[in-house]
């Protein structure tokens, strides 16, 4: 959601890695496990997980003009955080060193 394509990874070169924006910051639904989940393994059917990191999509907004309050940022990096853990241990199994 945002602003790229999840097809743009396949622009990176081989060389470098991305921070994948998986949380939006500034909405005010917060994203289930599983859709982050879900746009992460997308992420890494183009690119090997070693590749990836999973982010917000830009930084809390403390100068908005309405930010998320702070349980709303933590439960969404919460979210964020299971998903990413959740993966490692999926895909680990067949590749080696994911989601470090």
């Amino acid at each position: 959601k945002g602003t790229g394509d999840i097809s743009d990874l396949k622009l990176l070169p081989s060389h470098l890695s991305v921070g994948m924006g998986v949380v939006d910051v500034r909405g005010e639904q917060i994203p289930t496990v599983e859709q982050i989940e879900a746009l992460a393994a997308a992420g890494a059917e183009i690119l090997s997980p070693n590749r990836i990191a999973l982010n917000p999509d830009c930084g809390f907004a403390p100068e908005a003009v309405e930010p998320p309050t702070i349980d709303e940022a933590f439960e969404k990096l919460s979210h964020m955080v299971t998903a990413a853990t959740r993966l490692r241990k999926r895909l680990s199994s067949t590749k080696p060193n994911v989601w470090g």
